[in-house]
C-alpha cells in the first residue's frame, strides 16, 4: 500500500502507508535515516514523493493560534531566503496599516493587547536590500489572555450562587448542596462507595505547561474527615495534574494552599474538583481559586511557606517497613497520619513539636492488610501558626 522512490543522490524515500507509521522515512545509501516525517494525526497515506523546488511565493502566509497567555503568530514568506525581518501589522479595524511590532524569526508572540477585543493582524517581509513584500492574508481573534495572579476559578467565592459549577451525586451517594451566606454547605446522608460519589467541578481551565499555579480554598467538616480536591484533566486518562491524594480536613475551617507546576502539556479545559463520597459527614466549602504565581511577587510565607515538604516513602513499594521523610523550615508542631483508602485512620505516627531540618520516622505495617495508603503531613509553625498539609501515596506488599 506504500511506495519506495530511489532518489538521484543514491538515497531512498520511503513510504509505509499505515497512520501509525511514518509517512515518509528517507535513508542513505549506506543505510543511515537521514529524515523522518509524520501527520499530527497520523493519517494513512498512500503515496509520497520527494521533488526538488526552486518556487517562491510573492507575500507571507499568515496563521494564528490564540493561547491563554498570548497571542502567536505564525508566518513565512516561503521560498524566499533573502528576508531580513518580518514587520508585524495589526489593529482593531480590517486592513491594518501600523506596524506594532517586528521579528526576524517566523513566529511572535503578543501579549499586550486589550481584552475582549477583536484584533486583525497582517505581516509583510523585508528583505536585505530593504524592499518589502505585499500584505500577507490577514487573520482576526478574539483576545482573552488570562495574566498571572488572576483566579482562574469562576465564582470561587459562590458569592453567585451555583453559577459556573456542576453538582453530581452518583451510585448510591445521597446528598444535597446548599449556599447559605456564600459558603457551600454540602449536605450528606449517604456517601457512596467511591470518593467521586458525591462531586463538585467546574472545567473549562486554562493551564500553561511549565508554569506554576497555586491552588486554595477554605474548608472544614462536622467531624474530621478525608476529602479529595485536585486541578486534572477534565477527560481520559483524567491526569491529575496538582498531584494531590486524598487528605484530612478538621471540624474548624483551615486555609489550604497546594502549589503545584503544569508538568502536562498546556490544556484549555482543565477542572478543579472536590470529591466528598465514602462518609456521611457533612462538608462545607469556600473561596476556591486557581492562579497562575507571578514570578516577581513575593507571596506572605505566613500562609505560604515554600520549604516544607513531604518526600516519597523509601522503599515503596515496601514489605513490613518504610521510612517516611518530611521537611521543616521551622520548629512546627507535626502530626503524621496514615489512612486507608476507605479514608479511614489506620496509624498515627506522631503528634509532637518538631524543630526545623529533615526527620524521617519509620513505618512498620505488620499488622496492616497489603494495598494501598496513604500518609498525610500536618504541620503548623510554632511561631506564625502558619498551616501546612500534604498527602502521599505508598504500596504495602506482605
Amino acid at each position: 500500500m506504500g511506495n519506495v522512490q530511489r532518489l538521484l543522490n543514491g538515497s531512498t524515500l520511503i513510504n509505509w502507508a499505515v497512520g501509525e507509521l511514518p509517512k515518509v522515512t528517507e535513508v542513505s545509501a549506506d543505510g543511515i535515516k537521514t529524515y523522518e516525517m509524520n501527520f499530527v494525526d497520523e493519517y494513512d497515506t498512500y503515496r509520497s514523493f520527494k521533488y526538488p523546488w526552486q518556487g517562491m511565493v510573492k507575500a507571507p502566509y499568515l496563521l494564528i493560534e490564540p493561547q491563554p497567555d498570548n497571542i502567536t503568530l505564525l508566518f513565512n514568506k516561503f521560498g524566499d531566503s533573502n528576508i531580513d525581518y518580518y514587520k508585524i501589522y495589526g489593529g482593531t479595524t480590517p486592513n491594518p496599516m501600523t506596524v506594532i511590532d517586528t521579528s526576524k524569526l517566523t513566529l511572535k508572540r503578543i501579549t499586550s493587547l486589550e481584552n475582549d477585543q477583536v484584533y486583525y493582524f497582517r505581516v509583510t517581509a523585508v528583505s536585505n536590500t530593504g524592499v518589502e513584500s505585499d500584505f500577507s492574508n490577514e487573520r482576526r481573534v478574539l483576545v482573552n489572555i488570562i495574566p498571572p495572579g488572576q483566579n482562574l476559578v469562576l465564582n470561587g467565592d459562590f458569592s453567585l450562587g451555583e453559577d459556573g459549577w456542576i453538582w453530581e451525586v452518583s451510585g448510591s451517594g445521597i446528598a444535597d448542596w446548599n449556599i447559605i451566606d456564600e459558603v457551600s454547605h454540602f449536605d450528606i446522608s449517604n456517601g457512596g462507595d467511591q470518593y467521586y460519589s458525591i462531586q463538585l467541578r467546574q472545567n473549562s481551565i486554562s493551564l500553561l505547561k511549565g508554569k506554576k499555579y497555586i491552588f486554595e480554598f477554605d474548608a472544614w467538616a462536622d467531624a474530621d474527615r478525608i476529602i479529595e480536591a485536585k486541578v486534572g484533566q477534565d477527560d481520559e486518562p483524567w491526569i491529575n495534574y496538582s498531584k494531590i491524594g486524598p487528605f484530612e480536613i478538621k471540624r474548624t475551617p483551615v486555609h489550604y494552599v497546594f502549589p503545584f507546576i503544569m508538568e502536562e502539556p498546556t490544556d484549555s479545559n482543565a477542572r478543579v474538583v472536590f470529591n466528598f463520597g465514602t462518609s456521611d459527614v457533612n462538608v462545607y466549602l469556600d473561596n476556591v481559586s486557581v492562579i497562575m504565581e507571578v514570578e516577581s511577587s513575593i507571596r506572605d510565607e505566613k500562609n505560604y511557606l515554600t520549604k516544607y515538604a513531604l518526600y516519597g516513602n523509601f522503599p515503596n513499594p515496601f514489605n513490613i517497613e518504610t521510612t517516611i521523610t518530611y521537611e521543616l523550615p521551622e520548629r512546627s508542631y507535626v502530626s503524621l497520619k496514615i489512612f486507608n483508602l476507605s479514608g479511614e485512620l489506620v496509624k498515627e505516627l506522631k503528634n509532637i513539636p518538631n524543630n526545623a531540618g529533615i526527620h524521617g520516622v519509620r513505618f512498620n505495617a505488620s499488622s496492616l492488610s497489603s494495598g494501598i495508603y496513604f500518609y498525610v503531613l500536618y504541620a503548623q509553625s510554632v511561631s506564625t501558626r502558619s498551616f501546612f498539609q500534604a498527602t502521599k501515596k505508598m504500596v504495602f506488599i506482605k
